[in-house]
């Protein structure tokens, strides 16, 4: 399926973006922000696996520890000690593909709706899907106007 293509290349773009930054950098919360770019990396994971995963019955890649994390109305003002690219990158790029192949294995069955706080309501995994990719270029564009800030 294409969506699940430009997911990986929107995920890759995003680690392109940043991968010149220090530690610092990416960890830099900009004056009237409440987050930074390594949150939203996370965010974007974590709200795909709460809106296609959990809602479709299915097990999340991710541990609960690191959805609570990032989930909305989290902040990195709450961490106690900086957070690993490294880490970041392969599980990025790992829940992309893990999402496409258990998408074509069928783990995705009943859809528990939900209503969205930009008030889309989604009704089966196709479309929180296509949400989330949305969602996920809303991030990339926040890291996007951020890298103008910290660099």
């Amino acid at each position: 399926m294409f969506i699940f293509e430009v997911l990986l290349q929107l995920r890759k773009n995003t680690l392109k973006s940043v991968e010149t930054l220090s530690t610092e950098q990416l960890h830099r919360i900009p004056s009237g922000h409440s987050n930074n770019i390594i949150w939203h990396i996370g965010h974007m994971m974590a709200s795909q696996q709460l809106l296609c995963y959990s809602r479709s019955g299915a097990t999340p890649h991710l541990p609960m520890a690191f959805i609570d994390k990032y989930r909305k109305g989290t902040s990195p003002k709450e961490w106690m000690e900086p957070v690993s690219m490294d880490e970041m990158k392969g599980l990025f790029i790992s829940t992309a593909e893990a999402f496409e192949a258990d998408y074509k294995a069928g783990k995705f069955k009943a859809y528990e709706s939900y209503t969205t706080s930009a008030g889309a309501s989604l009704t089966d995994i196709d479309e929180a899907i296509t949400y989330s990719y949305g969602h996920e270029n809303l991030h990339y564009g926040n890291i996007l106007m951020m890298l103008k800030i910290v660099k």
